[in-house]
């Protein structure tokens, strides 16, 4: 299945649309023995909501290549190597290039904001980084008609992390509007934010189309509607706005009744639980001027206790795990590493919450938490919000896999082995740094 990318239908789609406005090739300075070409994107490429792909091919006559790195403001963005077969470059470069020159490698549209510069960077196996290429992307403006009522938070998690108690403590503030339930899973705005690009793209996240909703190539948005140039010209048009408006009067609505059900009628910011894997967070970050983020970490390796602790406990996978120890620390701690990228990213623009500061210091975390989201902190408020989300339940205590919260810091210590403990602190060294956790 071929990734969302340049179609009749997505070019004029000002709500999902990236521009390639600028592709140069960089020719490596004659001696080097490289040759090499980026051959998409290229100048002019529309791209829709899904990942940006760049692909090509590189050669070298002297050191071997190593790896190309995928480089935004100064940091490693994506890395792959030569995998692909090129018999095309094999049969103009022979003697040079092997079968196997060809590349490709990914960047998720979440790490793209309005305006960004890609460089694309080749490393060869005596440790030389050599310029492939760069990339300058834009992306429309978003005008929408509506104006939203409501600011979202989103708290930005691995799963395990502490999430349920975080937002059991933030929910009580008044001044911020959720779902007041177990497990404060409310992610209403997050669906009209998914609704909005879905209908309005062939291929959806998944590879599932909107056409497969209805089971007939004669529904959905088919070749037969967008090559119809007065339909096409609606769907691109009005009914882009018009449902970029829909979604945002639903979510102001859903928010309003949760105001009035709980009592908080002046509430004028909500939170939502969220992970790096939405595809659709760079449209909060476009569309919500007063957007704050807050991204909740716990110490990784205890994340990883309580993974394994939950899943025998519910007696099926989740979470990536799927038994395997070993081969799930690999995919954990790559997981892991993008909330790093993603703070590096965003800067100034998220706080981070340590889970272990919330347990065991609330107040003074609650305080520095409410002061970024700019609402009243006064001690009372913040000493009343602890005391209500306090009281125990029956789903709480379905939730926790440790005899309480205090108790689970530092749960790595008793419950992994030493070569799993040596093996998960190899593995998220840079991660563990960047929270300061101590390995």
């Amino acid at each position: 299945m071929r990734r969302p990318g340049i179609s009749p239908m997505t070019a004029h789609m000002n709500s999902i649309q990236l521009t390639i406005t600028t592709v140069n090739q960089h020719v490596p300075p004659a001696g080097d023995g490289l040759r090499g070409h980026l051959d998409r994107p290229q100048a002019g490429d529309v791209l829709g909501g899904g990942d940006l792909e760049l692909r090509g091919w590189i050669v070298s006559a002297y050191a071997p290549v190593a790896g190309l790195e995928l480089c935004l403001d100064r940091q490693v963005m994506a890395r792959t190597t030569p995998a692909i077969e090129r018999h095309d470059v094999l049969k103009c470069h022979p003697g040079e290039a092997t079968l196997h020159c060809g590349f490709s490698l990914c960047l998720p549209r979440r790490h793209l904001g309005l305006k960004d510069k890609l460089q694309l960077h080749v490393v060869t196996a005596d440790g030389r980084r050599h310029l492939l290429a760069t990339v300058k992307t834009r992306a429309a403006d978003l005008k929408p008609g509506h104006t939203p009522a409501f600011a979202p938070v989103l708290l930005l998690s691995p799963g395990r992390s502490g999430t349920t108690l975080a937002m059991n403590l933030l929910s009580r503030h008044p001044g911020l509007l959720t779902t007041e339930r177990h497990p404060f899973e409310g992610r209403v705005a997050q669906y009209f934010m998914q609704l909005y690009p879905f209908l309005l793209r062939k291929e959806a996240s998944g590879g599932s189309t909107v056409s497969d909703l209805f089971q007939d190539r004669y529904c959905g948005l088919t070749p037969f509607l967008m090559n119809c140039p007065e339909s096409r010209e609606f769907i691109d048009g009005p009914l882009s706005a018009n449902l970029l408006d829909f979604s945002l009067a639903q979510i102001d609505a859903y928010y309003a009744g949760l105001g009035a059900r709980y009592g908080k009628p002046a509430a004028r910011r909500f939170i939502e639980k969220a992970n790096l894997a939405n595809p659709s967070l760079w449209l909060f970050a476009e569309l919500y001027p007063e957007l704050r983020e807050i991204v909740l970490v716990r110490d990784f390796r205890d994340i990883a206790c309580s993974v394994a602790s939950f899943v025998a406990k519910r007696g099926e996978p989740g979470f990536g795990f799927e038994g395997d120890f070993a081969a799930y620390m690999t995919r954990f701690a790559a997981s892991m590493r993008a909330y790093v990228d993603y703070c590096r990213r965003r800067k100034s623009r998220v706080h981070v919450l340590r889970y272990e500061d919330l347990v065991r210091a609330p107040e003074k975390a609650l305080e520095r938490c409410l002061a970024f989201l700019g609402l009243e902190r006064r001690p009372e408020t913040v000493r009343e919000m602890i005391a209500q989300a306090l009281v125990p339940s029956e789903d709480t205590r379905e939730h926790m896999t440790s005899a309480s919260a205090a108790a689970s810091i530092g749960r790595h210590r008793s419950e992994l082995s030493p070569d799993q403990l040596q093996a998960l602190n190899r593995e998220l060294a840079e991660s563990l740094e960047f929270f300061g956790y101590e390995r």
